[in-house]
């Protein structure tokens, strides 16, 4: 391994340490319960042989529930019930019942899994390979001479089936078997065997409700938006009708009602049409733009909304008799995640300025 490799391996062995220490830290923030919901934390139930029995533990994120004796009355039934929850069952041996050595061993050699620590369990262990449950984990940090150091965990195989066995007796098979760490500081202690699965990487249940969920929203919401603006489009032709009806009922001495319904006509006929302006925008607009918002003012309307390219729309809009002028009111930005950019036009109208209203 070259000087190079062994820089880049030492700063990437830095980068996951940080990140997984911070995302361990993240998850002790959040209660065991909602961790557990969430598929960040499992309920694990411990076995520890004492004598002829198992004391039981329940285990929830860093929190150790003693819960007796596996010969207690209705414990096994307990148990039974944790597992049938998804509750992990691991068998811990007692530190005192197992070894743990240390060995250098070859970046290049970890490929090749339990052969690799193979020749370690001869060499510092009265057993061969095959007489021992065996679990390692390796350090981040590369020395000099292309090696990392591992750190072994091992059980005999003969004294942990002979305990398998009880257990088997009382028709219980645990998922795993662990050596227990002696400092207390590891509650399950180092995974020596796996004898099931139990769906491990399977992703949690509720994050891909969750995630489902989201997409949905993502997919329906500029339809949902396409509906407020239509709703409350809808509002402002009910009141820009009331507001003409009592206008014409208004009777100021300017005039008779029949001069004054013809000036009221003339300036109806003089303005723009609402609903011909949004007809007119809407025709206009290509398929992949999405209204969100818009504003009247005068002779000024503000549209809002998404759209694949936002400096495609100017051309068409310009092109419609009632529009003058078309101009960006803000920058641009584009979505990450749809692609999609938010945009806000100004449309500025030729003659007579439209009645205000503000949607």
């Amino acid at each position: 391994m070259s000087g190079i490799e062994q820089n880049s391996g030492a700063k990437q062995g830095r980068i996951t340490a940080f990140l997984r220490w911070w995302g361990r830290e993240l998850q002790a923030l959040l209660p065991a319960r909602l961790s557990m919901l969430l598929g960040l934390t499992r309920k694990i139930v411990i076995l520890a042989p004492v004598g002829e029995d198992f004391i039981v533990q329940r285990i929830l994120g860093a929190q150790a529930t003693a819960m007796g004796l596996l010969s207690k009355v209705g414990m096994f039934d307990q148990v039974a019930r944790d597992r049938a929850n998804g509750a992990e069952c691991v068998l811990r041996i007692p530190s005192d019942q197992g070894l743990r050595r240390e060995a250098a061993i070859a970046v290049s050699a970890l490929p090749r899994g339990f052969d690799a620590v193979a020749g370690e369990i001869e060499r510092q262990t009265p057993f061969a390979p095959d007489q021992v449950y065996l679990g390692y984990r390796v350090d981040e940090a590369v020395d000099a001479r292309g090696r990392v150091i591992a750190h072994l965990a091992l059980a005999p195989c003969s004294s942990v089936d002979k305990v398998l066995q009880t257990l088997a007796y009382a028709e219980i098979v645990p998922d795993r078997i662990s050596l227990a760490d002696a400092s207390g500081v590891n509650l399950i202690g180092d995974t020596v065997h796996i004898l099931m699965n139990r769906g491990r990487n399977a992703p949690p249940k509720l994050i891909l409700t969750c995630v489902i969920g989201l997409l949905l929203a993502a997919l329906a919401s500029p339809h949902v938006q396409n509906a407020v603006a239509l709703s409350r489009v809808q509002q402002a032709l009910v009141q820009a009708r009331e507001k003409a009806r009592l206008m014409t009922e208004i009777d100021d001495g300017a005039g008779d009602p029949q001069s004054q319904m013809a000036w009221l006509a003339a300036r109806r006929n003089q303005r723009p049409s609402v609903t011909g302006l949004l007809n007119a925008i809407s025709a206009a607009l290509p398929d992949t733009a999405y209204l969100a918002q818009f504003e009247l003012a005068g002779g000024a309307l503000v549209l809002q909304g998404v759209a694949a390219s936002a400096s495609d729309l100017i051309a068409p809009l310009e092109q419609l008799p009632q529009v003058e002028k078309v101009a960006f009111s803000a920058p641009t930005l584009r979505d990450p995640v749809s692609g999609l950019e938010q945009f806000q036009l100004s449309l500025s109208f030729s003659g007579i300025p439209l009645a205000d209203t503000a949607e």
